[in-house]
């Protein structure tokens, strides 16, 4: 036998399976989609077998594949559990998501908290919408994460409220007396792009969305560009280049929360909360929750 398969090779098989496709796997094995897809490739060279076909514009496991990953699940599960009885401890990664309208306050004090509480462990950072990352800690690819509700009534730990302000470019003014207001927004789906709509609405302003994007970078660019005026989570200070709108209707403000993965550490869980806590208490004009209110 000339050919050894690779745990490392194995277990990219066992993600793709799991995360239903190869652009999650990735980053739940945060590796690239090359790398990953060349992890496959190896494998399908030394088994001298198919392991996946496409189905439209689906990629599907093949008989084969289906028989290489029962034996990779085997394989891998003996080889974890033989280090486990040797006692072989493994590095310790803790990977936190932020949405991007808290990750830049907020991030550097859980890195140091982190640090402090968990020197063995290696934190790892992941950006992006809250409905992206509920998603990853759901898989438990992401250990806990900073995730916006709106609505209030989300799952996981209730930390804070953001005030949700409206902001134009600093050379242009927005009337709500105008014929039509511009507003720029996050795609849909968007809990506060439908917040931004319901509040004109309510108050009999026509709204015309001209420019909308998936990331806060780009609504920022919008609004900096004078195209219209947008709706945002306040973490504290306006964005560079933006004033906000005191004569458009108050919109309230959105909850953020604390939500970890199943099986993760409480006392992991309990230094983002205090974290948190400590991020609210130094800023007043935000709002802190009670402890006692958190619930889980």
């Amino acid at each position: 036998m000339g050919f050894s398969l690779d745990l490392e090779h194995l277990r990219t098989l066992i993600a793709i399976s799991e995360c239903g496709g190869f652009g999650k796997a990735a980053a739940a094995r945060h590796i690239s989609q090359p790398a990953l897809s060349q992890h496959i490739r190896l494998l399908e060279r030394g088994l001298k077998r198919k392991l996946f076909e496409r189905e439209g514009r689906v990629m599907r496991l093949t008989v084969d594949g289906e028989r290489v990953l029962a034996e990779a699940r085997r394989i891998v599960d003996v080889h974890d559990e033989a280090l486990r009885r040797l006692e072989v401890s493994s590095p310790v990664t803790i990977v936190v998501g932020s949405t991007e309208h808290s990750a830049e306050p907020l991030l550097p004090e859980m890195l140091r908290a982190l640090n402090g509480s968990f020197p063995q462990a290696s934190p790892r950072f992941e950006i992006g919408r809250s409905t992206q990352l509920h998603e990853s800690v759901e898989k438990g690819t992401v250990d806990l994460a900073f995730v916006l509700d709106p609505s209030g009534q989300g799952p996981g730990h209730l930390v804070g409220e953001l005030p949700l302000l409206w902001y134009s470019s600093e050379d242009r003014s927005f009337d709500p007396s105008d014929e039509v207001l511009r507003l720029v927004a996050f795609e849909e789906p968007c809990s506060i792009r439908e917040r931004a709509l319901s509040v004109l609405a309510a108050e009999g302003i026509r709204v015309e969305v001209v420019a909308q994007s998936t990331t806060l970078e780009g609504v920022l660019a919008g609004v900096r560009a004078g195209l219209g005026i947008a709706l945002l989570p306040s973490a504290g200070g306006a964005p560079a280049g933006l004033r906000t709108c005191g004569n458009l209707p108050r919109a309230g403000a959105t909850h953020l929360r604390l939500i970890s993965r199943r099986g993760l550490p409480p006392e992991i869980t309990q230094t983002a909360l205090d974290t948190a806590a400590d991020f609210f208490v130094q800023r007043p004009t935000l709002y802190l929750v009670s402890v006692s209110d958190r619930g889980a």
